[in-house]
């Protein structure tokens, strides 16, 4: 044989001698010294895995469980282990002791203090030796987590009039209790506060309420803005000829197009009106005008939903206009459209017409002048 292996089950200094013969009997021998070494095991934190000190690996608990990796370049296994944890300042901490076994984690047994920074450090033994402590590795622990700031509101659209609430949807994921601060601003630039959980705005008012809400868990704040649009409420109301009349008013040339347009007293007027999308309790029309010979006419009347969304109409007449001597009088008179929404707003809106004559002298030709 030329080659041999030898396998050392210990470490030292190991004496190998070697004999050989020829054919004859003669012999002749070498004799070297061997040193077998071990090569020390490493070990490496993983978690935390920060090795930034100004940036440490955050814990939300007090015993948190600590990882690591062990490699050894002979292929021992892992005996024994130690962990220890220091301040920044190098301070001691905790230290975990010797560990026997192959665990690559370990959990403290006594609490970790809170907000100030650490590092960890290891070192694994293979059996023969142990290896150097490793690298650092930072991290501090906070178990406070800030709460998370939220809020809806109803109803939605928001309309004017319409009592504005608040509604609360923030959270504190360590189910902290919440204290409430909000801040209101109104479309005008007024600001009120307010320290409820869900506040109202009463009533509101058009434009762009910006509605901030901060919550505190009593050591972290969250805030959380939302501009609220309050829609107005309106109504537009506008007073229209029959057929019949309207072609004799055009056929004389009155104004029949812009108001005021030209009626005659004893005429029918064929009011329409629209409102906003909001919910509508009613909507009237009256005219309360000058009489002929003195005094006032009242006619009032109730509109019905039209033909299309937020429409409205109605006929307006009063046989007491039919008077020659009583009924409107000449010159400009005003039909008032008033609309009462659900939530209580009334909304107005004067439509001025003119009385040019009396419809028994419409045979006579008028022409405005």
């Amino acid at each position: 044989r030329t080659s041999w292996t030898k396998t050392f089950s210990s470490l030292g200094t190991f004496q190998i001698r070697q004999v050989v013969y020829d054919s004859k009997g003669q012999m002749d021998q070498a004799t070297r010294q061997v040193t077998v070494l071990n090569r020390k095991p490493v070990g490496n934190v993983t978690t935390p895995s920060s090795s930034n000190e100004h940036a440490p690996t955050k814990f939300d608990m007090f015993r948190p469980t600590f990882r690591f990796t062990y490699s050894d370049a002979d292929g021992d296994a892992q005996q024994q282990y130690n962990v220890r944890i220091n301040r920044y300042d190098g301070t001691l901490v905790l230290d975990s002791g010797i560990k026997n076994g192959n665990a690559l984690a370990w959990q403290p047994t006594a609490d970790l203090p809170e907000n100030v920074n650490l590092y960890i450090r290891v070192r694994v033994h293979d059996g023969y030796e142990w290896g150097g402590w490793s690298s650092m590795k930072y991290f501090y622990i906070e178990t406070n987590r800030p709460p998370v700031a939220a809020f809806d509101w109803t109803p939605k659209p928001v309309w004017e009039g319409d009592t504005l609430q608040l509604l609360d949807r923030a959270s504190d994921p360590d189910g902290d209790a919440l204290t409430y601060a909000w801040t209101i601003r109104a479309p005008g630039g007024a600001v009120t506060k307010a320290t409820a959980q869900e506040p109202q705005i009463a009533p509101s008012v058009p434009g762009t309420y910006t509605v901030t809400q901060t919550v505190s868990d009593g050591r972290e704040t969250s805030r959380v803005t939302h501009a609220i649009a309050v829609r107005p409420l309106t109504l537009t109301g506008q007073v229209h000829h029959t057929p019949q009349w309207l072609e004799i008013h055009e056929a004389a040339g009155h104004e029949t197009v812009t108001a005021p347009k030209d009626f005659y007293t004893g005429e029918i007027l064929v009011l329409y009106a629209r409102t906003s999308e909001a919910p509508v309790a009613w909507v009237r029309a009256g005219l309360a005008g000058a009489r002929r010979g003195g005094g006032t006419l009242e006619t009032e009347v109730r509109l019905q939903a039209g033909g299309e969304p937020q429409t409205y109409e109605a006929e307006l007449y009063d046989e007491r206009w039919q008077a020659l001597d009583t009924g409107l009088a000449e010159g400009e008179q005003t039909v008032v459209f008033t609309v009462r929404y659900a939530n209580g707003v009334e909304k107005t809106d004067a439509v001025p017409i003119r009385i040019i004559g009396h419809v028994l002298e419409s045979v006579q030709v008028h022409r405005r002048q």
